[in-house]
């Protein structure tokens, strides 16, 4: 694939194997650098995988928020699928973590802050993210965090793509009341955006796995019954940012923040100097 032509675009690196795509550095014509997305063709039929290829591309489309990867183009050329898509070039928060360690609160909340309000934004035009998660904020040479990968969205009214019988997501970062009852809402993406900031400042997760077998329903039985290990059980961090944290974790959805707008409030209460 190195050095074909992808409509005006020329892929020049291989960066990403996932489970559904390839992930390319490209160049455009004009020297500009992008990520080309494709979708591996063998299981492109695979769960509606090119539905939801097709419905990623849409979402990006869309949603122009700073916060958010920018859409350039979708290709189909030759029987493949591509997604072209604004190049983030220092990897992920998950990358950051994995680098770094914990990330220090006072430089946590700023990045956070703005992933939420790209939530918040794509809330407000009908967009469930339903894949928070580390890995799905990338950064850039300035900085700069931007969400990432819709392609398991749900779009508020839309049609449901999900087979019946299969789960979408990541299950460390998904919400009790999805576990158990296959719930989607604004506060099932308020629940994982909350692993996701305490995992940014501890590096853990508020479940998990007890031993490297554990029976998922295990697993799940603790995430729908238990309380979250307090965050400062891992690293000290303020007392009103573990509040924060835990409210966003609350297994009771009724409990959470109603919005990400809620919860960016709350920060920005607590912490009016990192926002």
């Amino acid at each position: 694939m190195i050095g074909s032509q992808v409509g005006k675009y020329r892929i020049t690196q291989e960066i990403g194997d996932g489970g559904h795509a390839f992930v390319f550095k490209g160049e455009g014509p004009n020297g500009e650098q992008v990520a080309i997305k494709m979708l591996k063709p063998s299981i492109a039929d695979e769960d509606n995988l090119e539905k939801r290829f097709l419905l990623e591309a849409d979402a990006l489309k869309k949603l122009s928020h700073p916060q958010i990867v920018r859409f350039e183009d979708y290709i189909y050329q030759n029987g493949y699928h591509y997604l072209v898509l604004e190049y983030m070039d220092q990897g992920s928060v998950e990358d950051l973590i994995k680098t770094m360690g914990p990330v220090a609160h006072r430089y946590a909340i700023p990045i956070f802050y703005k992933v939420l309000d790209a939530i918040e934004y794509s809330h407000q035009h009908g967009y469930i993210h339903r894949d928070m998660k580390p890995n799905n904020i990338l950064i850039n040479s300035e900085g700069e965090a931007k969400l990432t990968d819709f392609g398991i969205t749900k779009v508020v009214g839309g049609q449901n793509l999900t087979k019946k019988g299969y789960v979408l997501g990541t299950t460390l970062y998904m919400a009790p009341e999805f576990i158990s009852q296959g719930v989607v809402s604004v506060k099932t993406d308020i629940y994982a955006l909350g692993v996701t900031f305490y995992e940014m400042l501890t590096t853990r997760k508020p479940f998990e796995f007890t031993r490297e077998n554990e029976p998922l329903v295990s697993f799940a039985r603790r995430v729908c019954q238990g309380e979250p290990t307090l965050p400062s059980t891992y690293r000290p961090i303020p007392p009103e940012l573990e509040r924060i944290l835990m409210k966003s974790l609350a297994q009771d959805p009724k409990a959470r923040y109603k919005s990400a707008k809620e919860f960016m409030k709350d920060l920005a209460k607590s912490f009016p100097d990192l926002v």
